[in-house]
């Protein structure tokens, strides 16, 4: 018992770093950014978490059109913050970044007259909304390079290990190729 506990059941030994005096994210990171650096690449994850950034910032609301028989849809609905709730006010304390700011403006292109009268988009505006997700994640990626979260954009990264794997592969199997053609063998 006492050599398993020796060996699996101690507490780590952790040594203080800076990043443990980080009560909290640094201001200038964004939800999205958040995300970003979590996955490590831009994913629907990122779109989703700044939406629901601009949601909680009162700047958009998701609602729900319940329908009897069939599938319920979903709107985005913009509105006016309301700057006298106090949860708005906090949740807005820290500036949207460039690429929030590309979606909340892209969100208002897109957006008809609703039921109510307020802005919204439906299921046709989301899919023409959805056009412009690659610009956000390449903003996004630009914002965390600028700011030194990033030495380069992960998609450039993931693009040039991808391309780095592929000729790897092709090489690979020219070789195996020609090895297999040699009489002995003994290459492969």
């Amino acid at each position: 018992a006492f050599f398993h506990w020796r060996r699996y059941g101690r507490d780590p030994y952790v040594v203080d770093s800076p990043s443990i005096y980080l009560p909290a994210p640094p201001p200038e990171l964004t939800a999205a950014g958040g995300a970003l650096l979590h996955d490590g690449r831009s994913s629907r994850r990122t779109l989703t978490t700044a939406l629901l950034d601009l949601a909680s910032r009162d700047e958009l609301a998701f609602r729900v059109k319940d329908h009897l028989i069939g599938r319920d849809e979903v709107t985005i609905e913009l509105r006016s913050p309301d700057l006298d709730d106090p949860r708005v006010r906090l949740n807005r304390r820290n500036p949207l970044s460039a690429a929030e700011g590309q979606v909340l403006g892209n969100l208002e292109r897109h957006a008809a007259e609703g039921t109510d009268g307020a802005p919204e988009l439906d299921r046709a505006a989301l899919l023409q909304f959805g056009k412009s997700v690659p610009e956000f994640d390449k903003r996004l990626e630009a914002e965390l390079v600028r700011r030194g979260w990033f030495t380069e954009p992960p998609a450039k990264a993931t693009q040039r290990w991808w391309l780095i794997g592929g000729v790897e592969i092709v090489g690979a199997f020219v070789a195996f190729m020609i090895g297999s053609t040699i009489p002995s063998g003994g290459f492969v």
